[in-house]
C-alpha cells in the first residue's frame, strides 16, 4: 500500500518541480528582455539628447555670435548650463563626441576658452584617437578617461616585435610610430585635472600646461613633455619610462619616488 502511495507523490513532486522551473525560466526571460527594452530606451534617450545639444548650441552659434560673445552674454550662459547639463546626461562614447564638437567648434580653446568645464566629471569619456591640441580642459577630473586608441599595443609587444625584425634596440621613434592613433593635446590647458591612473603612454603632452595636475600612478612612459608646465604636479607612483622631459618645469612638484622637486622655481619666477 505504501508502495502505491510513493510513485504518485514522486510524479507530482516531479511535476511541481518542472512548473517552478518553467515559471522562474519564463520570469528571467522576460526581465532580460525589460531590460533589454530599458538599455534601448535609455540609450535612444542619450542619443537624442546629443542630437539636440549639438541643433541647440549650433543655433547659439549661427545666430547668436556664441564664438565671440561677451562672458556676461545671454548666449554664453545659456551654452555653459546646456552644456553641463548634457555631459551630465550623457554615456561616456557621447561625452567624447560633445567634447570632440566643442574643440572643432573652438569653444574650448586653450587661451580664450568660451566654456568652463571646471569641476565636470569626464572620467567615462571617449576622447580615443582624438586632436585635442590646445583645447581647455583645466579642473576637469579625467580619472582613467580613455586618451589612447582601443587596440593599442603594449610596449613590450612592439619592441619584441621590433627585435623579431633584426632591430636589436628599437628606437623611441619606431615605438611613437606604433602609437600614431593616440590623443594629441600639445598646448592643452589641463590645469589643476584630475589624471590620476590615466594611460598617457607617448602621447603628445608638448607645452601642456599641468600646473597642479594629479598625475598619481598614471602612465607616461615615452609621452612627450618637452617644455610642459609641472608646477606643483603631482607624479606620486607614476610611471614614466623613458618620457621625454626636454625643458620640463618642475617646481613643488611630487615625483614618482615620493620627493618633492623644486629645480625650476626660478625659471618660473622669471617668467611671472
Amino acid at each position: 500500500m505504501l508502495q502505491l502511495l510513493i510513485v504518485p507523490t514522486a510524479l507530482a513532486i516531479g511535476a511541481f518541480y518542472l512548473q517552478e522551473t518553467s515559471k522562474q525560466r519564463d520570469l528571467e526571460i522576460a526581465q532580460a528582455n525589460r531590460e533589454k527594452d530599458q538599455q534601448i530606451a535609455d540609450d535612444r534617450a542619450k542619443q537624442e539628447t546629443l542630437n539636440r545639444y549639438f541643433d541647440q548650441i549650433s543655433t547659439l552659434l549661427f545666430d547668436r555670435g556664441l564664438r565671440t560673445a561677451k562672458a556676461d552674454a545671454e548666449s554664453r550662459i545659456v551654452a555653459q548650463a546646456r552644456t553641463l547639463t548634457a555631459l551630465r546626461e550623457l554615456d561616456g562614447e557621447r561625452q567624447g563626441q560633445l567634447i570632440k564638437f566643442l574643440h572643432k567648434a573652438k569653444l574650448l580653446q586653450a587661451k580664450k576658452p568660451v566654456l568652463d568645464l571646471r569641476q565636470t566629471n569626464l572620467r567615462e569619456a571617449n576622447l580615443s584617437g582624438s586632436n585635442l591640441s590646445e583645447i581647455d580642459l583645466a579642473g576637469v577630473d579625467l580619472v582613467g578617461i580613455n586618451l589612447s586608441d582601443l587596440n593599442l599595443p603594449d610596449t613590450d609587444s612592439i619592441l619584441s616585435a621590433e627585435r623579431k625584425m633584426g632591430n636589436k634596440e628599437p628606437s623611441r621613434v619606431m615605438i611613437f610610430r606604433s602609437y600614431e592613433n593616440l590623443a594629441r593635446l600639445e598646448k592643452t590647458n589641463l590645469d589643476g585635472a584630475n589624471l590620476s591612473g590615466t594611460d598617457l603612454r607617448a602621447a603628445n603632452l608638448r607645452r601642456v600646461n599641468l600646473s597642479r595636475t594629479d598625475l598619481s600612478k598614471a602612465d607616461l612612459s615615452m609621452a612627450d613633455l618637452r617644455d610642459t608646465n609641472l608646477s606643483f604636479a603631482n607624479l606620486k607612483d607614476a610611471i614614466m619610462f623613458e618620457p621625454i622631459l626636454d625643458g620640463t618645469l618642475l617646481c613643488n612638484t611630487i615625483m614618482p619616488d615620493g620627493t618633492k622637486s623644486d629645480r625650476d622655481c626660478d625659471k618660473l619666477k622669471t617668467k611671472k
